[in-house]
């Protein structure tokens, strides 16, 4: 049987799906991936639309060209983690496609604002485009809608 995909490798990381748009949180252990995935998907949950976890903690990541598709380990299957409060079953998907990535930052007085254009690399040669979010911000779905056009009606 012929593999359909060039690449794989695993991610140190938390990915849902909102929408039609897969977005990966990336950062170091404890930086907030998984409280922010979550406060994300409760928000978007309560106001109608669709959202899903795919992963956390660790996630497949397969290339097909120029697509990069991330799936869930089965043995974590619809578990999270909230650091400091324990591991809970939510609601899961096997796949999405990534779209974007974002990455929970703590308050840094010396950058007020991020470099333009900003990317996370998959590859060497394909980028993601990358959202800072506090940690602490209180409506973290709001900022992805306004940074994300396809995800505008978020707000």
């Amino acid at each position: 049987m012929k593999k359909l995909y060039s690449k794989k490798f695993n991610l140190h990381a938390t990915v849902i799906a909102v929408g039609t748009s897969g977005i990966v949180f990336i950062g170091p252990s404890g930086c907030g991936k998984s409280h922010m995935a979550l406060q994300i998907l409760s928000i978007v949950n309560q106001a109608g639309h669709f959202s899903a976890l795919v992963a956390d903690d660790q996630v497949f990541i397969y290339q097909y060209q120029d697509i990069f598709i991330a799936k869930r380990p089965e043995s974590i299957s619809n578990l999270i983690e909230i650091r400091g409060t324990g591991i809970f079953q939510v609601t899961s998907i096997p796949a999405v496609r990534l779209n974007f990535a974002v990455t929970p930052y703590e308050f840094d007085k010396e950058l007020r604002l991020p470099p333009e254009n900003e990317t996370f690399s998959l590859t060497e040669r394909c980028n993601i485009p990358l959202i800072r979010i506090h940690q602490n911000a209180t409506n973290p779905a709001a900022i992805l809608a306004i940074s994300i056009p396809e995800l505008s009606f978020l707000i």
